[in-house]
């Protein structure tokens, strides 16, 4: 006889599970992921498309503007360079067992499990945003002399300056420090950077927690230093003892200029993440939920549709040697 529950074998969708999750969240691992914070979210229109890029020898050209009585305005164009975006699809699919669901009612496994699905789908798109910033092939680092866990000798106010000098000459004005939990920790004990929150009156820096991170912009005179602090596993699966570490790597550093959200696709920035809601995603992620008679049971399923994307490699200066 056929259960009366496979009628439902079509995908709900489930906003309440999400609604539901919001306030767990704040204790989760998510919570310090900065993805979405180093490249702004555009929504598209269509899954795939182009879009245009004008070239940084046109919005910098030069030409004679001077006018004479009844003579014609001088005249310039733009040169444009198409440049194309391809979403793809994510998301993760889990049964909850009805068998467990009885043996394990009090827990609420549909919770549980789509804050499983959701958490391994938003760090794999963490991992692939810190990927292609800390990329040493992509981008060529610079090693600090002194590694910024060195508290009396690391110099990373000269450091960083020097990188926002070099981006300076190509015509690219940096507002941003990308660096995980971990530096930052190390930074809030840099002699050069206590000093200079003292002589600047910044605040108080008698005690490393009193450092914040507008304190540490205005020592490097950037607008916003951004703190990646989300973890993952770096053990192989199936192995014995368990090992974690950060997606993003305390060997490096980026400065950068990031875009803040809202800003027109032709600001420069380092990237964006290209969001299509045409297939129900959004980009805080879809969740839905369907029963499956194969594996006697419901599915939860996290999904999103998006594409990661380098913008302007120019808007980018990598640090390395920052950690010993």
């Amino acid at each position: 006889m056929v259960s009366p529950r496979a009628t439902s074998a079509l995908a709900s969708l489930r906003p309440d599970i999400k609604d539901a999750l919001t306030e767990f969240d704040l204790f989760l691992n998510r919570q310090k992921m900065v993805g979405l914070t180093v490249m702004p979210v555009i929504e598209v229109e269509m899954q795939a498309g182009s879009f245009p890029v004008i070239k940084k020898s046109s919005l910098l050209a030069n030409a004679e503007t001077a006018r004479a009585s009844g003579g014609s305005y001088n005249q310039i164009g733009f040169e444009f360079e198409d440049a194309t975006f391809a979403t793809k699809e994510n998301g993760l699919a889990m049964p909850i067992d009805e068998r467990k669901r009885a043996m394990f009612s009090q827990f609420g496994l549909e919770m549980m499990y789509a804050e499983i699905v959701r958490d391994v789908v938003e760090r794999n798109q963490e991992k692939r945003i810190a990927d292609m910033i800390f990329n040493t092939s992509t981008f060529t680092p610079t090693a600090v002399t002194n590694e910024w866990d060195d508290a009396d000798n690391a110099t990373p106010i000269d450091d960083v300056e020097a990188r926002v000098q070099v981006m300076m000459d190509r015509g690219v004005f940096a507002n941003a420090l990308i660096i995980n939990e971990k530096v930052f920790r190390n930074l809030r004990n840099c002699q050069q950077i206590i000093d200079r929150i003292a002589s600047s009156g910044a605040g108080d820096a008698t005690k490393a927690r009193d450092i914040t991170t507008n304190m540490l912009a205005q020592c490097f005179d950037l607008d916003k230093i951004i703190v990646a602090g989300a973890m993952t596993k770096t053990s192989a699966d199936g192995a014995a003892t368990f090992t974690g570490g950060p997606i993003w790597s305390g060997e490096y550093a980026a400065v950068c200029r990031v875009a803040d959200p809202g800003d027109p696709i032709t600001n420069p920035c380092v990237g964006r993440v290209f969001h299509w809601g045409g297939d129900g995603s959004s980009i805080d992620g879809t969740f839905e939920t369907w029963y499956e008679n194969m594996v006697r049971g419901d599915m939860v399923r996290y999904r999103k549709v998006t594409q990661e994307r380098l913008m302007h490699s120019d808007c980018v200066e990598l640090l390395s040697n920052i950690t010993t």
